[in-house]
């Protein structure tokens, strides 16, 4: 049912995604968060450099997602999963590292994580960032996909 102000030709007006970046290497982080505040669906409400950090902010504002590096002093990527999964919570967890092991991102993923992206392709975090929050799982295909093997040439 469409409220009585909206129309057949009326936008959509979409939902402020509010998230949370969790980094402790401040370049990245605000670099991270400058990029996602220029997303119009998206708003980065506070930063963090680590999970200590990021569960006293956490207490004081709400959050859909929080992207999080997997490895970080104090508390990381894993630890922050395990509490919020411990405590029900309904944030979506996006996981970023440099680990490409195929094990490490099947744990994540068991334990609760929405997405696993490679640091090194900073261009998916907003599109997984709109993936997760419509109930999408986002797969980086070359983190899951297993290397072929080379066949070996014969020399005339």
């Amino acid at each position: 049912m469409k409220a009585s102000n909206q129309t057949e030709d009326s936008p959509k007006v979409s939902r402020i995604i509010k998230v949370a970046v969790v980094e402790d290497h401040t370049l990245l982080r605000e670099s991270l968060t400058q990029a996602l505040n220029e997303e119009d669906e998206v708003q980065v409400v506070f930063d963090a450099g680590n999970g200590r950090e990021f569960f006293e902010k956490l207490n004081k504002k709400k959050i859909d997602i929080a992207l999080v590096d997997l490895d970080m002093p104090e508390m990381d990527g894993k630890e922050i999963l395990e509490n919020l999964s411990r405590n029900n919570s309904d944030i979506r967890v996006i996981i970023f590292s440099m680990h490409s092991n195929i094990h490490i991102v099947a744990e994540l993923i068991q334990m609760g994580a929405k997405s696993y992206l490679k640091k090194i392709w900073l261009t998916p975090f907003s599109m997984s960032i709109t993936e997760v929050i419509t109930q999408r799982v986002l797969f980086q295909m070359p983190v899951l996909s297993r290397p072929k093997k080379i066949k070996k040439r014969n020399k005339p």
